[in-house]
């Protein structure tokens, strides 16, 4: 039996809780297979890949101890464009930055990157739906998200996270009129939109609130997913207040951003 498939038995059999663990990054290996965990890069690593908060949103590591005699123990490359580099196919365009033996490939920097989406949390606005559950009672409350009319239409929730990941499983913390998800896509490294789960919401209508736990199978990491909800079938509003994504190690990563269909949240200042 394969350790995704063990990390799915025990999710399935604590429905009611999320499993968490440390947000190490994944590195790639040739042919975009996720890597022994022995192969993964230290966090301190990481953290010196940063290069002081200049960049953010790691998108993969690759190990290229070869590189050491061109680029010094650390290099702080700029952006490239390069799908193939060391053996590895596939590579996204990002920001490199070298700390022997891993490349570090980051999506972005902190000057281009708009700001984070807890830094301003409105009452019921998407963001609400991002970092660990923090919406401990049932009802309707201003800390998850909510649509803008009760059941005026579908709706739909998309979140990003810091890092791709190799997902086994989605974990939705639904914290009033649970039962409307009945879809869930996830996005490819290349932005095509596949879906990987439809179905009833394991969180049935009439439920104060619930875990709803979306098992998957996929072969590709991803950094972006999005629940699909049929509001108009499951009256009032349905809100959710987190959304964790389980890699096949265990570990659950919470969204660092979100976007909704529509929102209750008063608009942006």
């Amino acid at each position: 039996m394969t350790r995704s498939r063990l990390v799915l038995i025990a999710l399935l059999a604590l429905a009611s809780a999320s499993v968490s663990g440390a947000q190490v990054p994944v590195q790639l290996s040739p042919g975009g297979r996720p890597a022994a965990p022995a192969e993964l890069a230290a966090p301190e690593a990481v953290r010196k890949a940063a290069v002081g908060g200049k960049y953010r949103s790691l998108l993969a590591v690759i190990r290229v101890p070869e590189d050491l005699a061109a680029y010094t123990a650390f290099s702080d490359y700029g952006f490239s464009n390069t799908p193939a580099w060391g053996g590895y196919t596939g590579l996204p365009a990002g920001y490199w930055v070298y700390v022997y033996p891993h490349w570090y490939l980051w999506r972005e920097t902190s000057g281009d990157a708009a700001p984070p989406a807890g830094t301003v949390r409105r009452s019921w606005g998407p963001e609400q739906a991002t970092g660990e559950p923090d919406t401990e009672q049932a009802g309707d409350l201003t800390t998850a998200w909510a649509s803008r009319t009760q059941d005026g239409q579908d709706e739909w929730l998309t979140l990003e996270y810091e890092r791709p990941i190799l997902p086994v499983a989605v974990i939705v913390h639904e914290t009033f009129n649970p039962g409307a998800l009945n879809r869930l896509t996830m996005f490819r490294p290349d932005t095509e939109e596949v879906d990987v789960w439809k179905g009833t919401d394991p969180t049935p209508p009439g439920r104060e609130k619930g875990v709803s736990i979306l098992p998957v199978q996929v072969e590709f990491q991803t950094s972006k997913i999005k629940l699909h909800l049929e509001s108009t079938r499951v009256p009032g509003w349905n809100e959710i207040d987190a959304v964790g994504l389980v890699d096949d190690m265990g570990r659950t990563h919470w969204a660092a951003r979100a976007q909704a269909s529509s929102t209750y949240a008063e608009p942006s200042p």
